[in-house]
């Protein structure tokens, strides 16, 4: 069978859901919910393929520090073959973003 591949920047999405509201700038808020996904168009699209059982492969960037190590977890988890282009001493080389979804 063939497969699909991408290369590009992975992101590890943390999200914060049910909130009463946004906070204020130095406020902390109660959140019932969070959760740390992979994302980024590549990744995500690539996810999506492995689970229709797609083979799918992957060049990104993956260092040794704590995200890195989340992302190589998760993409083994999802079946998806990658390939480190890093090539610097970066640690974590992964963008990290953070939602908060309120109601």
């Amino acid at each position: 069978m063939n497969s699909v591949g991408g290369f590009g920047i992975a992101n590890v999405d943390i999200i914060f859901g049910n909130a009463d509201r946004m906070p204020k700038l130095g406020e902390e808020i109660y959140s019932g919910y969070c959760s740390k996904q992979l994302g980024g168009g590549a990744v995500a699209t690539l996810i999506q393929l492995s689970r229709l059982g797609i083979p799918v492969k992957l060049a990104t960037y993956i260092g040794e520090g704590l995200l890195s190590k989340f992302l190589k977890k998760e993409l083994e988890k999802n079946k998806i073959e990658f390939t480190n282009m890093l090539s610097s001493d970066e640690e974590d080389p992964v963008t990290l973003s953070c939602v908060v979804s309120c109601g």
